[in-house]
């Protein structure tokens, strides 16, 4: 995870899917029980996805208006 490619620490989809990947492992790695924790880090991984989806739909609506 901590392997990104060169140039990555300043590549927003990698460090997209390394936020995603380590809140889905958070999210392994919890007890049973922690349902406090538990909401905040499925919150998060909900945020930081629509927020991803939203910077790939404005790309693509920049993209086919400037065509």
């Amino acid at each position: 995870m901590d392997r990104l490619p060169e140039g990555g620490e300043d590549d927003p989809i990698a460090q997209f899917r390394k936020a995603r990947t380590a809140i889905e492992r958070a999210l392994e790695l919890l007890p049973p029980g922690n349902l406090a924790v538990h909401s905040d880090l499925v919150l998060e991984h909900t945020l930081i996805t629509a927020a991803h989806d939203l910077t790939q739909l404005a790309r693509r609506r920049r993209k086919s208006t400037s065509q």
